[in-house]
């Protein structure tokens, strides 16, 4: 993958730093009019840390321009709150285009801190032109105290600076509405505003939430992380949200040492409902990136984007471990891209092209600009800012075909390879080449649009008999590389001409009898015969019902050579049941088949199903067969009777052998005259059991 370009401006940044590194290619690109973010000649507007004590606030967190063409952002440390430890807790500020900073207000200024402290992330304007952002702790519930880092708020400031707590974190019991919110809030087309907290929720771990907040403070946690096992569903959410066309919220979760998870990207509805759209570090190697970086941006085309810090097709620069990280795209229904992955200009040593990329944004001509926190041609450690067109990326499904047996000279059914362009700009189709005893036909044209899939369909016609291979090979622009190149490959068997095996079976017809439904009868063979001049290769044996064959043949069966092969019967179902056995090879005359049946039948039966007695007092005795087509023992014999009728004799004990009969007579003797009826029963371990035949007579004067 060589289509990144323009690497310019190394950042020197820490990897922990990732927030400060993101504000300052806010600052720039905010600053820079050219529509193609050309080189621009940097200024400093500002320099905090500028007053005494850093009253002017220290380690910015993020930039946006108002409506008003100032920038408002907030600051990690400074200002003029303090704690009781003295430590300044954070500001928001404003700052003009000519570099006028003003401090909207400190952090840590009321009591206690009950207006927050330590704010994690930037701004965000609401429609209603005042700024809403969050505070990683402090707030008005007294279990956070002063010096408490796990609560939280959110606040809204307006521009002249009067801020407002809307929401204190940990105020449910448990924090099940979650504590520490980092990433910046998103307003929604319903006005409301939405944002992640990196810790509580409403499980045990308390491993981070989503939440939804009105203007007015009413706030309604919609998601708790790790609610699944594994904490497959992600955990620790740090970056912000973004929302789709389609009305859901998407965002991240970075990976997680203790449980090998490579991160994830979910989508959420304005519900609460979430799905896991990726889990990174499915593909070997992570392959497809590990640590997504905090939030996606939403591109022009409706797909997300995104950076993961670690992963992908590179190994880390030298002294570092896990990957160099990638640039992705992620449709909305969860289909991945990897569009690059860094460190692929001068190795190891030098990652010219950068490492560790923490921050994406889109140009106005649907390029992509961000910066990372390693590499670059000044230092190894140095960073860099790029530019990344977004590039095709084919799969091709399946890689290999296989066509079976074909007759020489004959063509196949066609078979299709499915061409899919998953990147970001059209993928240009220069060539498509086919190998062998193969032919295709392209229904692609010369270009795949993104987000789209065309179809080739390939046939066999062998030319020769035995095995034949051969390849389709597509040349593209895949990653944008002019001349690459994706090979399937293709297989088949040619048979007939030049093949001189035959096939003859004896008996060509097998009747397997009665048999016990879910037991397996004996084996019945039957012979397979090379009657032919050459030897009968491929040689194979299939079944089709309620029939099985262990074959003793082997693939090739030398001229005038025989072997045998045995069908057994398992009937799933009580009466005639038919099937066939298929013997096909390399010759004119496969396949050949042989027809088998059977009949399955009940495991016991009692017989007659009823009788009837002579029309006396008394009578009898009627006699009844107990018979056992099992192949193992009937155990638990019981027999019993009903109404005025007796066991009077039996040769069946409480067992039975199988493929038995055993014989019960039965009398009756009447207490006055009419009609009686009755049933015998026998209860045994058979899976039909109880079996019962009706018993009935009728009494005159």
């Amino acid at each position: 993958m060589t289509n990144l370009r323009e690497v310019r401006h190394p950042v020197t940044c820490a990897r922990g730093a990732a927030v400060a590194a993101a504000a300052f290619l806010t600052i720039m690109l905010g600053l820079a009019t050219a529509p193609r973010c050309q080189a621009q000649a940097l200024t400093t507007l500002y320099n905090f840390c500028s007053q005494s004590n850093c009253t002017d606030g220290q380690d910015p967190r993020g930039l946006i321009e108002g409506s008003d063409g100032n920038f408002y952002g907030t600051t990690y440390w400074g200002g003029t709150g303090l704690t009781t430890y003295g430590t300044p807790r954070g500001t928001v500020f404003k700052l003009t285009p000519a570099g006028a900073l003003t401090v909207l207000h400190s952090f840590c200024s009321q009591a206690n801190c009950t207006d927050g402290s330590w704010p994690l992330s930037g701004l965000v304007q609401g429609s209603d032109g005042n700024f809403y952002g969050t505070t990683g702790s402090g707030g008005a519930n007294p279990s956070c105290g002063v010096n408490d880092p796990d609560c939280g708020t959110i606040f809204k400031i307006t521009p002249t600076g009067m801020l407002t707590t809307l929401y204190t974190f940990c105020s449910q019991t448990g924090c099940t509405d979650g504590r520490i919110p980092s990433g910046p809030l998103v307003q929604g087309s319903d006005g409301n505003f939405y944002g992640t907290t990196q810790s509580g929720g409403a499980n045990s771990t308390g491993e981070g939430t989503i939440f939804s907040i009105t203007p007015t403070g009413t706030l309604t946690p919609l998601y708790s992380f790790c609610k699944l096992s594994g904490c497959a569903d992600g955990q620790f959410p740090n970056g912000p949200l973004v929302q789709g066309g389609n009305g859901n919220y998407y965002g991240t979760t970075p990976s997680a040492s203790y449980n090998s998870s490579g991160g994830t990207i979910f989508s959420i509805t304005p519900g609460g409902t979430l799905t896991t759209l990726y889990s990174f570090c499915l593909q070997s190697g992570c392959n497809d990136g590990q640590n997504p970086a905090p939030g996606l941006i939403r591109g022009t085309d409706g797909n997300f984007f995104g950076t993961t810090e670690q992963g992908g097709a590179n190994p880390a620069p030298v002294g570092s471990s896990g990957g160099s990280g990638t640039v992705f795209k992620i449709t909305p229904s969860g289909k991945l891209a990897t569009l690059y992955s860094f460190c692929s200009v001068g190795g190891t040593s030098a990652c010219t092209d950068g490492a560790f990329p923490i921050a994406l944004i889109q140009d106005t001509d649907g390029n992509f600009v961000g910066i990372t926190e390693a590499g670059g041609a000044s230092a190894l450690y140095g960073g860099t800012s790029f530019r990344l067109t977004p590039p095709p990326v084919v799969t091709i499904a399946p890689l290999n075909l296989s066509f079976g047996n074909q007759n020489v000279e004959t063509t196949s059914a066609s078979q299709p390879v499915t061409v899919s362009n998953i990147g970001a700009g059209p993928l240009n189709i220069s060539g498509i080449g086919v190998s062998g005893d193969f032919a295709q036909t392209n229904v692609c044209g010369g270009s795949v649009a993104e987000d789209t899939s065309c179809t080739l369909n390939v046939t066999f016609t062998p030319t020769a008999p035995g095995a034949r291979t051969g390849s389709l090979t597509i040349t593209d622009n895949n990653n944008a590389v002019a001349g690459s190149t994706q090979t399937v490959g293709l297989s088949g068997t040619g048979t007939g001409a030049g093949f001189s095996g035959t096939i003859d079976l004896f008996p060509t017809y097998l009747s397997t009898g009665y048999q016990a439904i879910g037991t397996t009868s004996s084996p019945k063979p039957f012979v397979v015969r090379n009657s032919g001049t050459g030897p009968l290769t491929n040689l194979s044996v299939s079944t089709t019902g309620d029939f099985a064959a262990s074959s003793m043949c082997p693939t090739m069966l030398n001229a005038g050579a025989s072997c045998k092969v045995d069908v057994t019967f398992t009937p799933t179902a009580l009466g005639s049941r038919t099937g066939t056995v298929i013997v096909a090879g390399s010759t004119v005359n496969s396949p050949q088949t042989v027809a088998v049946t059977g009949t399955g039948v009940a495991p016991v039966t009692l017989t007659p199903a009823s009788a009837g007695f002579p029309m006396r007092g008394a009578g009898g005795p009627a006699t009844f067969t107990l018979h056992n087509s099992a192949p193992s023992a009937l155990n638990h014999i019981a027999i019993a009777t009903t109404g005025d009728f007796a066991v009077t004799s039996t040769t069946c004990g409480t067992s039975l052998a199988a493929m038995s009969d055993c014989t019960i007579d039965v009398s009756y003797t009447a207490t006055q005259f009419g009609a009686y009826y009755g049933t015998l029963t026998v209860s045994d371990s058979a899976n039909n059991s109880p079996q019962v035949s009706k018993l009935n007579v009728f009494v005159h004067r």
